[in-house]
């Protein structure tokens, strides 16, 4: 009866890695050379882990980003009318991963929240 409680937790924490990778994702939406991670979760008996992927391969090195900042009026404007074009985030995609996750997060909290629930009623019969 203790591993359910438990896999509830480990889902919480690998979701919230999820979510993370997401975020860092969204993030660097218009950093030019940023590789978006991946969160791949997997499961075992009696274990939930997640892992960030990235996609640059191990000893690649990744280009310095440039940190060249509008300082005149004109180029500020410009950055916000012209959407970005470069990078390699697909914010639908991105989008989407944060949804399920977010409705994979609320179903193990129920699940939590009910057992806490349950522990408690049969504590109150006890007493």
């Amino acid at each position: 009866m203790s591993i359910i409680p438990n896999l509830n937790a480990q889902a919480l924490g690998a979701l919230t890695h999820a979510a993370e990778d997401t975020a860092r994702n969204l993030a660097n939406l218009s950093t030019d050379g940023y590789q978006p991670v991946r969160t791949v979760i997997s499961s075992g008996p009696a274990t939930i882990n997640a892992i960030s992927e990235h996609s640059v391969a191990f000893g690649q090195t990744m280009a310095e980003p440039s940190f060249d900042i509008a300082t005149d009026q004109k180029t500020q404007e410009r950055a916000w009318v012209q959407p970005y074009q470069g990078g390699s985030v697909d914010v639908a995609r991105e989008m989407v991963n944060l949804s399920s996750a977010e409705r994979a997060f609320q179903a193990n909290a129920v699940a939590v929240r009910t057992l806490e629930q349950t522990t408690g009623s049969v504590l109150d019969l006890m007493a």
